[in-house]
């Protein structure tokens, strides 16, 4: 008889164990989307922003539209995720995220700075070919 109670015992350990791994595997392959709106520090939407968000196993990424607003897709839940936003005169911006609820699409929105793009006084500068010698500071605009 308690050799029979230690089987059963075992038994319903192998099955549980059993639909542990299988949800733990059924959520690990759960993704969401995050998405926002780009925009300047002063709240000016800013258009074609490259947004990349990078997994341990996956790269995904989106362009804002006109409105500065963008969404990434395909963004695997509880495991970290790090997200960049890049745009040409505009400083690269960087983030990491943990999402671990199903069900939500999270909302990110970037605020990118603008480079302070100033070339210094007797630096020199190629631009098509000619060498320009710059005698004065100036910003880039």
């Amino acid at each position: 008889m308690r050799k029979m109670i230690i089987s059963i015992e075992i038994i319903i350990t192998i099955i549980l164990a059993s639909v542990l791994v299988g949800a733990t595997y059924s959520v690990s392959n759960e993704t969401t989307s995050i998405g926002g709106q780009v925009t300047d520090s002063n709240g000016k939407p800013i258009s074609r922003a490259i947004i990349i968000a990078r997994s341990s196993h996956n790269t995904e990424y989106a362009i804002s539209d006109g409105s500065g607003w963008y969404a990434v897709n395909n963004i695997p839940i509880f495991e970290e995720i790090k997200i960049s936003c890049t745009k040409t005169h505009y400083k690269t911006f960087g983030t990491a995220i943990y999402i671990d609820i199903i069900g939500i699409c999270p909302v990110l929105n970037i605020e990118l700075q603008k480079k302070n793009n100033i070339i210094k006084e007797n630096s020199m500068v190629l631009s098509n070919s000619l060498s320009v010698f710059i005698t004065k500071w100036f910003p880039i605009k």
